[in-house]
């Protein structure tokens, strides 16, 4: 009716159920053994707690060490880190450039007629009155931004400005107030 293996296994079951009745109720006359504390209500030791946190981050398979396949880096993530903190330089203060020109003049015109100057630079502009080709009286050189005094031939001055807007000026016999060439100062 039954198999032997049958037989044999549900001996092999009652002989085991018999062991642990008689570890847990009797043991041989001494006393009953203590109920075991959960394993839940107890600080699992350092060591399973690091494992279940290697496994956690996946760290740990279920193959053994030798026949365990490195991991792809693309499966494990990368550390977590904080946002980068985006720091502003403090505002630079900048001072004004300052830059310099000079141009010539004679009674047929300026050279260079036309200069650039950087927009908001603070603009040291030299006039040389040549020595020849001048009325013996000199030229002056008027504008929105300056007026200079009269300048004989072979002399020089000079006038400071502020380059905010493109403007002309111009050269004049200073006894007659007759116009003699026109300059340009183009801000950029």
């Amino acid at each position: 009716m039954f198999s032997r293996s049958a037989i044999l296994t549900g001996a092999a079951l009652a002989v085991l159920a018999a062991a642990i009745g008689f570890v847990l109720f009797d043991r041989g006359g001494k006393e009953p053994i203590e109920q075991v504390p959960s394993v839940q209500s107890q600080e699992p030791p350092e060591e399973l707690e690091e494992a279940r946190e290697a496994d956690e981050e996946g760290l740990v398979s279920d193959q053994p060490a030798e026949t365990q396949e490195p991991q792809e880096e693309s499966e494990m993530a990368p550390p977590v880190s904080p946002p980068p903190v985006q720091v502003e330089p403090p505002p630079q203060t900048q001072e004004p450039q300052t830059v310099s020109r000079t141009v010539e003049a004679d009674d047929n015109g300026l050279y260079p007629a036309t200069m650039s100057v950087p927009q908001g630079a603070t603009v040291n502009l030299a006039f040389k009155v040549r020595s020849t080709n001048v009325y013996y009286g000199g030229l002056d050189f008027r504008s929105t931004k300056f007026v200079t005094n009269t300048v004989l031939p072979g002399g020089q001055t000079t006038v400071t400005f502020t380059a905010d807007a493109t403007f002309t000026y111009a050269s004049y016999w200073p006894a007659s107030g007759v116009k003699k060439a026109d300059g340009t100062v183009v801000v950029e």
